[in-house]
């Protein structure tokens, strides 16, 4: 202690506090394991305080001294001591650490924490515990384990002959069951049982017959509608291996065959057919084996005098099978010709008429044009026609006013009858036309193109001009005649003689003054 200026020493206050048996006691309570060790040394080795009653001090003649932790009677903290020295090389620069070292034979478990505070302390904190504290329950543990599974074992396994031969039971019923559907008997039906899942099997089997009861039912039922269907196909259906034998033939009746006893399974295409056409026969077999794709193809039978046209069909039906169809196509042969006879006819019609003849499309593109059409505008040929007009109705309307007439009447009627207006040329120059025009629609309504007729009447236009002006010019001169006529009438008469009787006798000079 000092006095106020800080110079003049006074005297000195000390207190001695004995920490070892504070410590010990603290240690003391600490549980750790069953034969764990905690104790506190100094960084020389000192022992500090342990968990354990040994005398923490030795007297030496009339002085004493801390013992150090290498000379504890206790083996655990001797032992722990000597193994940080042989590790560390002492006791100065151990950090905290958690270590494992053997004690006769047995391992043990380190940790050592540093302490340190401002006033100079600088301890170790050690505590060590014996692996055997832990693995004693486990062991335990383990042999309790070891016989309840054993006895679980035990259980389990007269459990499973009990419950199997529970559950075999009802399982030996769907297997009867089974066997009798294998033997065609397929309204079977398995008893429900206590087992959930036996009872969900047994109603999935007894679902399963009854569906393939229905499933054969609908077999049975569709095999009647093929053969009808088949019955119904106006076609002669074969059946023939790759090497053209028949394996089945049907609607023998069908088609007007050569030699309805030649289509019998077990002949062949060679004896069925004129050898002309057997060649293509077979050539379609081997094709549409080897491509799996359907051949089609044609062929001409004479027929008492007579040809008959047919459509073969030849497509895969296995490995080394197929199914040949054969239609009888002569009537459609004949239309056909007909058909071909008219369009020529209206080919002819089309080519030849004095009229323009066009289609064009709902945008305003030619589709086709006759060649007079293409003559009326001035083209050489009606592809140059298309090729030079991309759109209708700025190319070929001089008055904007009839274009939009006319595609208002069209999308009003569907069709425009004789209407007329003035129309270019290709030189530019303006001719007067007559327009007949209808929409070709679908079976919904929708506008596909226009088609229509169309003539020059720019000569007609001009004629009718000329007697317009005629009429005028006459009504002029009938007019002015009958004008003269009524001049000479009013001058004739008695009244307009008086007139000028009286104008005779007037002085014009003294009347305008």
């Amino acid at each position: 202690m000092y006095d106020r200026s800080g110079k003049q020493l006074l005297g000195v206050c000390a207190t001695d506090v004995v920490l070892p048996e504070e410590f010990r006691d603290f240690l003391r309570g600490l549980e750790i394991g069953i034969n764990g060790q905690a104790f506190v040394i100094d960084r020389r080795g000192q022992l500090i305080s342990n968990s354990t009653d040994e005398l923490l001090m030795v007297t030496e003649g009339e002085s004493s001294r801390s013992i150090m932790a290498l000379e504890s009677r206790d083996p655990l903290v001797q032992s722990a001591a000597q193994y940080l020295v042989n590790r560390f090389g002492g006791f100065k620069q151990i950090e905290q650490q958690q270590l494992i070292f053997n004690l006769n034979g047995q391992r043990q478990f380190l940790e050592v924490v540093p302490f340190q505070d401002d006033f100079g302390l600088d301890w170790l904190i050690v505590v060590v515990v014996p692996e055997a504290d832990f693995l004693a329950q486990v062991k335990a543990n383990t042999r309790a384990t070891a016989w309840l599974s054993i006895a679980a074992v035990s259980a389990a396994i007269l459990l499973a002959i009990l419950a199997s031969r529970w559950i075999t039971r009802p399982i030996m019923g769907v297997a009867q069951a089974s066997g009798q559907m294998v033997e065609g008997n397929l309204l079977q039906r398995v008893e429900p049982t206590a087992i959930a899942e036996m009872n969900s099997m047994a109603t999935a089997f007894n679902t399963m017959t009854a569906r393939l009861h229905e499933s054969f039912s609908a077999l049975r039922q569709s095999e009647v509608q093929n053969r009808a269907l088949i019955a119904a196909i106006p076609d002669l259906l074969i059946r023939a291996k790759h090497d053209g034998t028949y394996v089945n033939v049907l609607g023998r009746d069908r088609l007007q065959i050569h030699e309805p006893a030649a289509f019998l399974a077990g002949t062949d295409v060679f004896s069925s057919l004129p050898l002309q056409i057997t060649e293509k026969r077979m050539a379609a077999i081997h094709k549409a084996l080897a491509t799996g794709e359907l051949q089609l193809y044609e062929q001409q039978i004479e027929l008492d005098g007579e040809t008959h046209h047919e459509e073969v069909r030849v497509v895969g039906f296995g490995p080394d099978e197929v199914l040949i169809m054969v239609r009888d196509i002569t009537n459609r042969k004949r239309v056909e010709v007909a058909l071909r006879i008219a369009e020529e006819n209206y080919r002819s019609i089309y080519e030849n008429a004095l009229e323009g003849i066009f289609q064009s499309t709902v945008e305003g593109k030619f589709l086709s044009v006759n060649p007079a059409m293409a003559e009326i505008y001035g083209y050489s040929s009606p592809q140059e026609m298309m090729d030079s007009i991309q759109d209708i109705r700025t190319q070929v309307y001089v008055d904007p006013e009839d274009e939009q007439t006319f595609i208002t009447e069209l999308a009003q009627h569907r069709e425009v009858i004789g209407f007329e207006y003035r129309s270019y040329r290709r030189d530019g120059s303006i001719i007067w036309v007559r327009e007949n025009t209808r929409a070709v629609v679908d079976d919904s309504g929708k506008v596909l193109y226009y088609e229509g007729i169309l003539q020059d009447v720019t000569e007609r236009k001009r004629i009718e001009a000329e007697l317009r002006q005629q009429l005028e010019e006459l009504q002029i001169e009938i007019d002015h005649q009958k004008r003269e006529q009524d001049v000479a009438s009013i001058t004739q008469s008695g009244y307009f003689q008086e007139i000028q009787e009286a104008i005779a006798d007037v002085n014009l000079e003294e009347f305008w003054q």
